[in-house]
């Protein structure tokens, strides 16, 4: 491509002009940005309807009923009571110990319940998960009752 015009150095509007057409038109060649545009063919649009729509698919996991969250709480409140007390004032008490193991027991096999029967995860890692916390719900509370039962009598 020839040039039209004189390079002149020293002139500088003529540089700033010859950047400029340099540049291009920055309108130029855009139709696939505009919304809606079919430039890139049917096809495109309907991979971009498909992602769109397994986005919306990949909904989100159900939320927690209210009451499992205050039940919840209330749980995880006590424990966290039950163990600043084990750690300070009850320090060294059995009982005290045994009885924060049963509420983590307790707090875990609720939150299987939570996740199996009032949320319905089901399947893939949310089954592996409801297990392990069935199994150390089950573990905890056992073991906690045979040593409270062990201290009692």
């Amino acid at each position: 491509m020839a040039k039209n015009g004189i390079y002149r150095p020293g002139d500088l509007q003529a540089q700033q002009e010859a950047r400029r057409k340099a540049k291009g038109n920055p309108n130029k060649n855009v139709h696939h940005k505009k919304k809606n545009s079919n430039y890139g063919g049917f096809d495109t649009q309907a991979k971009k309807a498909a992602e769109r729509q397994k986005a919306a698919s990949r909904s989100k996991q159900p939320p927690i009923p209210r009451s499992a969250k205050i039940t919840l709480l209330v749980l995880m409140g006590a424990l966290a009571v039950l163990l600043v007390l084990n750690n300070t004032a009850l320090k060294g008490s059995a009982v005290s110990a045994n009885i924060a193991a049963l509420l983590i027991g307790a707090l875990c096999c609720y939150m299987a319940y939570v996740n199996y029967f009032l949320r319905k995860l089901r399947g893939g890692i949310h089954g592996v998960l409801t297990v392990i916390l069935v199994v150390l719900g089950a573990v905890y509370a056992l073991m906690s009752l045979a040593a409270l039962a062990a201290l009692m009598g």
